[in-house]
């Protein structure tokens, strides 16, 4: 038998973490891994954005938060242990 688990949060906005463990009762042994996300935005201007049109003719565009990842260019970095 195999029993093993998963956990993976968002810590702040920017940072995620989470692990894993597994157990092997065919001989006992007992494995875990820990992963760490850090989100940042990326070097360069605003330049680069590119403005989300709406997909129907006069439809409002949808509304955004200047200050949000997900409206700029970003970079990550993911560590496992």
């Amino acid at each position: 038998n195999v029993y093993g688990m998963n956990y993976y949060q968002s810590i702040t906005k920017h940072l995620a973490m989470g692990g894993e463990g597994m157990y092997i009762a065919a001989n006992g042994n007992m494995m875990s891994s820990y992963t760490l996300k850090y989100e940042m935005e990326a070097p360069g201007g605003d330049d680069d954005i590119v403005p989300s049109t709406p997909s129907v003719p006069g439809a409002p565009a949808p509304a955004t938060d200047a200050n949000s990842l997900e409206n700029k260019p970003s970079s990550w970095f993911c560590a496992q242990l």
